[in-house]
């Protein structure tokens, strides 16, 4: 698309191109890491914290960035999400900045990024720590010093007591959180935590951090009643013998970098065409299925539903009339199901639908030819649409997800074979 399209207001962009832009101008590095931790895609941002073209780091390993001590932790964390273990998400590292010549410490939090139903790799964050530490650093060498730079800093500095009430906190909570710090001054800190829980994690992570913990992850209450997400580096403040009389952290805003994830995820389980679920989505969501009908002891139902004729629409009145078919067939799966259910494109013409099973509600057999004849109703023109339906029971017919979709494929099959738009179990 021609960067210089004019667009009136924000609902014109597409959401590729306004995502794009978004990575682009965010103040966070972003880069993409593949299965071999080599380097897929950085932003401008992360550019900068390298002190490099994108060319000069597109395909080089993350770990030639660091410094060799960060080195090794970094490959210990790779290894451990190789063989499953979650290492956490947020760490620090000191990457060398090539136009600087020097190393700065960079705030890194990785998650996992996955497209479809394929684990693509690591999807990383980084942001310079540097103003932090030298922050820190100030406030203990000089109180009155501490002050001044407060006043002028973008990040929101605040200090506790041992009781957790707020004792001193900078002017930048007013855009933070919309307060004034007189307003806090005496308050509980753990009265603005959304969850109540993210302050006694935050605690935890001091103790075991041996009084320091960073970049630990919370959303906090805004005047207005909002959220916002925020990343927090914390210490202890520690009385003249030496024990712990309160906390004191640095608490940066970190909305849009969320707001980034949250929108990159949702593209990574969503299918373009019909706004519906993909497989990776319906994969994750039949597992948790299968754990909760574990512990309940409660059955559920997958239905595999194939467009018979759509290769004929396509063939005799285009793609884009198919198209539409798709979605006018996926628009009447979500407006038909019940709110625990869920509908998902997993192909070309293959749709799931996942449903919980319940003595008072229909059975997989009834639920399939409700499905048939909604997708037999008329189209625009009055094109012809059928459907073959099949269904799998858990834990009847596979105990994974992946043998649960393969049980109602060959369902459907069998349908298909014997006669378009009847439905059939794979099971007894």
């Amino acid at each position: 698309m021609s960067s210089d399209r004019n667009f009136s207001s924000l609902a014109d962009i597409p959401e590729l191109e306004l995502l794009r832009q978004i990575v682009h101008a965010v103040g966070e590095g972003i880069i993409l890491l593949n299965d071999r931790q080599a380097i897929e895609f950085c932003n401008p941002a992360a550019e900068a914290l390298f002190g490099l073209s994108s060319d000069q780091i597109i395909g080089r390993q993350a770990t030639d960035f660091v410094d060799s001590s960060d080195r090794i932790l970094m490959l210990e964390r790779f290894a451990q999400r190789r063989q499953g273990i979650n290492p956490g998400a947020s760490f620090r590292y000191r990457i060398f900045n090539q136009r600087l010549g020097r190393y700065v410490p960079v705030d890194a939090r990785m998650t996992e990024f996955v497209i479809s139903d394929k684990k693509f790799g690591l999807l990383g964050t980084l942001v310079d720590a540097s103003e932090n530490e030298q922050m820190l650093d100030k406030i203990r060498a000089s109180e009155a010093e501490f002050r001044q730079i407060l006043n002028g800093m973008a990040d929101t500095f605040y200090r506790t007591d041992a009781e957790g009430k707020i004792i001193f906190i900078s002017p930048s909570v007013f855009s933070l959180l919309g307060y004034l710090p007189a307003e806090l001054i005496g308050k509980p800190l753990a009265s603005f935590y959304v969850d109540p829980n993210d302050r006694d994690r935050t605690l935890r992570e001091l103790e075991l951090g041996h009084g320091s913990a960073r970049s630990v992850e919370a959303q906090l209450l805004h005047r207005d009643g909002h959220s916002v997400w925020v990343s927090t580096n914390a210490f202890y403040r520690y009385d003249e013998n030496g024990r712990p009389a309160g906390v004191e952290g640095v608490s940066r805003d970190i909305s849009e970098s969320k707001r980034v994830e949250v929108d990159l995820r949702r593209m990574a389980l969503t299918d373009p065409m019909t706004g519906l679920y993909n497989r990776a989505a319906l994969l994750e969501a039949i597992d948790k299925a299968i754990e909760a009908a574990n512990e309940s002891g409660d059955e559920f139902a997958l239905l595999f539903v194939d467009l018979d004729n759509l290769k004929q629409i396509n063939d005799q009145l285009g793609h884009s009339v198919g198209d539409d078919v798709i979605c006018a067939v996926g628009n009447r799966l979500s407006s038909a199901v019940r709110g625990d259910d869920m509908v998902a494109r997993i192909g070309g013409d293959e749709f799931v639908i996942l449903l919980p099973l319940a003595p008072s509600l229909e059975s997989p057999q009834e639920r399939a030819d409700a499905v048939t004849q909604i997708i037999a109703s008329p189209y625009r023109a009055n094109i012809p649409v059928s459907a073959s339906v099949g269904h799998a029971v858990y834990p009847r017919d596979g105990q994974t997800a992946d043998a649960l979709i393969d049980s109602a494929d060959k369902a459907m099959y069998e349908v298909k074979r014997r006669s378009k738009a009847r439905v059939r179990t794979i099971g007894p």
